[in-house]
């Protein structure tokens, strides 16, 4: 069965926030099989703090698909694909919210178990440990980090 590592950048937290960027890795036992990229028109005011954070403004939003244009090709990409990520309440959410329901497994939980740090922030975790530069808030690129946390994770059996 394959599986896949999904990020999500978004305008914030709230439920009235919208998704502004996805990122899909999609493997199994034998490596990566696919990607899928895309920043998303959420058609709502990017806050200059989330600009700041992720690099994403309304200008590089312009003329990206909404989700509803490419919805059914996300849920297509997914189809029977177990999902994780790195904060999967944070994805779970938006992903129901914006696309549908679909159970994502956490990727941070085990992490904690396995390794004592000072910070579980994605970006500490991936260089800490993976010794992997994440480009912080890509999507891409975190999702990418995911995916690697996952084979740490499952060759410790872990899950």
């Amino acid at each position: 069965m394959n599986k896949i590592v999904i990020d999500l950048e978004t305008t914030g937290f709230k439920s009235t926030d919208r998704i502004t960027e996805i990122g899909m890795i999609k493997f199994n036992h034998f490596g990566i099989v696919d990607l899928f990229h895309t920043h998303v028109d959420c058609l709502i005011k990017v806050p200059m703090e989330i600009e700041m954070l992720t690099g994403i403004n309304n200008l590089i939003l312009n003329g990206f698909p909404q989700l509803k244009r490419i919805k059914n090709q996300i849920l297509k990409f997914i189809g029977k694909s177990e999902l994780y990520s790195y904060q999967a309440g944070f994805e779970s959410r938006f992903l129901r919210q914006e696309i549908g329901g679909f159970e994502v497994n956490d990727l941070l939980s085990p992490i904690k178990k396995k390794y004592k740090l000072d910070s579980y922030k994605l970006f500490d975790v991936s260089s800490e440990i993976l010794n992997y530069k994440l480009n912080n808030h890509s999507a891409l690129s975190d999702a990418f980090a995911g995916y690697l946390i996952y084979q740490d994770l499952h060759s410790s059996g872990l899950i």
